[in-house]
C-alpha cells in the first residue's frame, strides 16, 4: 500500500465522486420515505442498509445502517494507505473514539438507555460498532471498563482510570479533559515532530 498523500486523495475524491451524484439528489427529493429507500438501496449505500429496507423497519434502522456504512468507509480510507500516511489517518479516525467515549459517560451518568446513547456515537476509530453499542448498553458507568473490545482503542487506559475517578467524584469535567489530554497526548507521541 502506498505512503503518497497524491494517491490517497485521488481515491478519496473518487469515493467522493461515487457517493456524491445526480441519483443522491434525486434520492434526496424523494416524494416518499418508501421511496427515498428505494432509491437509496440503489446507491453504493445499498449494501450496506440490509434490515433497513425490510418491512416495518425505521429510522433507527436507517441510521444503524448509514453508521455501519459509515464505519466501512472509515476502515477502507484506513487500510488505503501505510506508513506516515496511514499512521496519520488512523490518528485522526482515533478521535471519533475520544467524541464516543465521551458520549457513552455522559449518557450513563445521565441514567439513559443504551437505546438513547447509541444514536449519539459515530462509529469511526478503531473501537467496532459492537463494541461501541455493549459500552452503551452496560448498566452502569463502572462496568464500561469490562467491555471486551475497548482495548482496541487507544485510549482504553486513560479511558479506565477515567472512569474509575469519575465514578469516584462525578467530575465529567475532570473526565472529559483527562480523555482529551489522552487523546493529544497519544498524537504527539505518534506524531513525529518535523526537524528544526
Amino acid at each position: 500500500m502506498p505512503d503518497n498523500y497524491a494517491y490517497i486523495n485521488a481515491r478519496v475524491r473518487a469515493m467522493h465522486a461515487d457517493l456524491v451524484t445526480q441519483k443522491l439528489e434525486e434520492t434526496m427529493n424523494a416524494a416518499s420515505y418508501g421511496e427515498f429507500l428505494r432509491l437509496l438501496s440503489e446507491s453504493n449505500l445499498g449494501a450496506d442498509l440490509g434490515e433497513a429496507t425490510a418491512a416495518g423497519a425505521g429510522l433507527p434502522q436507517l441510521d444503524a445502517a448509514l453508521s455501519r456504512n459509515f464505519f466501512n468507509t472509515a476502515r477502507k480510507v484506513v487500510g488505503m494507505a501505510d506508513g506516515t500516511s496511514g499512521r496519520d489517518i488512523a490518528l485522526l479516525f482515533a478521535r471519533y473514539d475520544l467524541l464516543n467515549l465521551k458520549a457513552v459517560a455522559r449518557g450513563k451518568l445521565g441514567n439513559r438507555a443504551g437505546a438513547d446513547i447509541i444514536p449519539s456515537l459515530l462509529p469511526a476509530g478503531p473501537l467496532k460498532p459492537a463494541v461501541l453499542e455493549a459500552l452503551a448498553n452496560t448498566a452502569e458507568l463502572s462496568g464500561v471498563v469490562g467491555v471486551a473490545g475497548l482495548n482496541a482503542s487507544p485510549l482504553s487506559g486513560a479511558f479506565r482510570k477515567a472512569v474509575t475517578q469519575l465514578s469516584a467524584d462525578n467530575d465529567l469535567l475532570a473526565f472529559e479533559v483527562a480523555l482529551d489530554q489522552a487523546y493529544f497526548r497519544h498524537r504527539a507521541e505518534r506524531k513525529p515532530r518535523a526537524a528544526p
